[in-house]
């Protein structure tokens, strides 16, 4: 059995001082451990140096700094298990409620709009908060402290944000933009050339961030440019003016007397835009659509695209050919005052 010195004792205690041990309660119970560990493990005429070396990592993850730091934590906030407990369970219970929700709006279920809700305001506002109060007491430095709550605070706005716009509730642009302007200027400056110093957190730090780029550009595409907002306006606007036209040439036809002679004009290009009808509906689906059976075979439009059909069917490109001119020639036999077919 190996007999420490006190010579020994002293230099275990001040290597634990030396390796970040401030806490006097703790620097004793640990030497307490140790001694224990070398009086009772090490032969007696071991290596003291080396076996120490070997016995003090099993204390320790990374360094023995994060007894102290789990102890001063322990010391300062009394219920740190139990909100770590309430923040590990909220976090669970959100990411479940927002995935049942999503799968929920896909299958077009009743009540995804409810499990959305319940989902991202716990993450937003249990979650989050819990988490934010958590980290600052961990956190000595100001400017750790300052990363822990600029990132919270913008990944709340932002998981809000998200929620009004699924919701189109106001100020979710505001918001979103807010939050994405926060990560951009002020968090992800201080966490990536902070945490990049560190050889350890080298890899976390660099994934995170692109975690948070990617986060903050998928809510971007859920924004409308105030670009595609006019193109789409200006869309509908040319739409209802379409449909204006036509009623009003319809209106016009059934008062005069030249819609005998525009008979048979009109009765040419209603037979292509049969014609056309019938082979976009036969090229989307394979089959020839009847209205009176449709529903009873199953017969299902998509979106595919007229263009792709044109451009391999040199037929149908004559067709819209010959239907542009028949609605030219139609238009300029048009009484004055009668508004042309667009």
């Amino acid at each position: 059995m190996y007999s420490l010195t006190d010579q020994q004792i002293d230099w275990i205690l001040d290597d634990l001082r030396r390796r970040g041990i401030e806490t006097e309660d703790l620097q004793l119970n640990l030497l307490d451990h140790i001694c224990c560990i070398v009086e009772g493990e090490l032969e007696e005429n071991g290596d003291f140096g080396q076996f120490y070396s070997t016995i003090i990592t099993r204390f320790y993850k990374r360094e023995l700094m994060e007894v102290e730091e789990e102890t001063q934590s322990l010391l300062l906030f009394k219920n740190y298990y139990t909100m770590k407990k309430i923040m590990m369970t909220s976090g669970t219970i959100s990411a479940a409620l927002t995935a049942l929700g999503i799968l929920f709006k896909f299958m077009h279920f009743p009540g995804a709009a409810f499990l959305l809700l319940l989902g991202i305001v716990s993450f937003s506002l249990v979650f989050l908060p819990l988490l934010l109060t958590l980290r600052i007491r961990e956190r000595k430095e100001i400017k750790e402290r300052i990363i822990v709550v600029t990132g919270v605070i913008a990944g709340s706005m932002l998981s809000l944000a998200v929620l009004f716009k699924i919701q189109h509730w106001p100020f979710a642009n505001i918001m979103g933009f807010s939050a994405v302007l926060m990560f951009a200027l002020l968090f992800l400056p201080l966490y990536f050339f902070t945490g990049i110093r560190n050889p350890m957190n080298k890899e976390n730090v660099i994934v995170n961030s692109l975690i948070i780029i990617m986060g903050c550009g998928l809510f971007l595409t859920l924004v409308r440019t105030n670009q595609n907002q006019q193109r789409i306006q200006a869309d509908r606007t040319r739409d209802y003016l379409q449909q204006e036209q036509l009623l009003a040439h319809e209106r016009m036809l059934t008062s005069i007397d030249s819609a005998k002679v525009l008979a048979e004009e009109a009765k040419s290009i209603n037979q292509l835009c049969d014609d056309i009808k019938k082979k976009l509906i036969k090229f989307d689906t394979g089959l020839e659509i009847n209205p009176a059976t449709a529903y009873d075979d199953k017969i299902i439009l998509t979106e595919s695209i007229a263009n792709d059909y044109f451009s391999r069917e040199t037929e149908m490109s004559n067709k819209i050919d010959q239907l542009r001119t028949s609605l030219s020639n139609y238009n300029q036999k048009l009484s004055p005052g009668m508004a042309p077919l667009p």
